[in-house]
């Protein structure tokens, strides 16, 4: 039996997570029965959130933009963000950079997380079914990447709710 040098067997490898890629933004609206609510909007370029102010100064420098303060919809710690200028940016790929479930999120919980044909946090089979159109949980699919002009360490997630991407990454 070979032996495995330099790592804990029992504990998983991660990269650390320093930033979100983003390809959209929200739009504040309201509906014809006078309701508020954030409408997603696409956008043309990337948008990098991240907590550390330090590095969305360093990608807005990079990238074109403006660094500025920026707090998440579900609340939470003030971040910041930069709304680049750039339509495509060079990274580099991580091994395993891919996960993907079905998952079902209700008042910022994951309630359910599937991979199709279990639900892996009650350890049960999946209650949606086969069907994809019973299906309540939706393809949920994230992306680790390094930005290869940016110093430091870490990664930056890209997260798609797309079937497309589910299918094709």
């Amino acid at each position: 039996m070979p032996i495995r040098r330099g790592r804990l067997a029992d504990i998983q490898a991660q990269q650390v997570e320093v930033g979100r890629i983003r390809l959209g933004t929200s739009t504040p609206k309201t509906s014809r029965a006078g309701k508020e609510y954030n409408e997603p909007v696409k956008l043309e370029t990337f948008r990098l959130t991240s907590r550390s102010r330090e590095l969305i100064e360093e990608a807005a420098s990079l990238y074109g933009g403006d660094a500025e303060p920026w707090t998440p919809q579900t609340g939470g710690a003030q971040q910041w963000q930069v709304l680049t200028q750039q339509r495509s940016i060079a990274v580099i790929v991580p091994p395993e950079p891919v996960s993907q479930y079905y998952e079902l999120w209700e008042a910022r919980k994951c309630t359910r997380r599937c991979d199709g044909a279990r639900e892996l946090i009650n350890d049960t089979p999946c209650p949606c079914g086969p069907d994809p159109g019973q299906r309540k949980c939706k393809p949920t699919t994230r992306l680790s990447l390094m930005l290869t002009d940016m110093s430091g360490i870490g990664v930056w997630r890209l997260e798609t709710h797309g079937y497309y991407a589910a299918a094709e990454l």
